[in-house]
């Protein structure tokens, strides 16, 4: 079942509209001066979303460039001559 709201009303209540459409598995339509502009849809239990999509995103971000980061971040770690404590 469809909901339409506005896109003020979805700028003020987005976290109640994700969460009808997560767990109450509700469509809602954003309209925006008359016109359909986004439609908020509840992803699938089942469906896994890839992590290469989610970091592309950002535009700047991809798998590979995480994982230099992270060995970057590791190897000043161990070269360090700062005690890291544990939280």
């Amino acid at each position: 079942m469809n909901h339409v709201v506005s896109a003020l009303e979805a700028r003020k209540k987005l976290g109640e509209l994700l969460n009808r459409a997560f767990y109450k598995g509700e469509e809602i339509l954003v309209e925006r001066k008359g016109r359909l502009i986004a439609k908020i849809v509840p992803i699938l239990k089942e469906e896994k979303v890839p992590k290469k999509d989610i970091l592309s995103y950002s535009g700047i971000w991809n798998t590979k460039d995480i994982n230099i980061m992270k060995k970057a971040i590791k190897r000043a770690r161990l070269n360090s001559s700062r005690t890291i404590h544990p939280l």
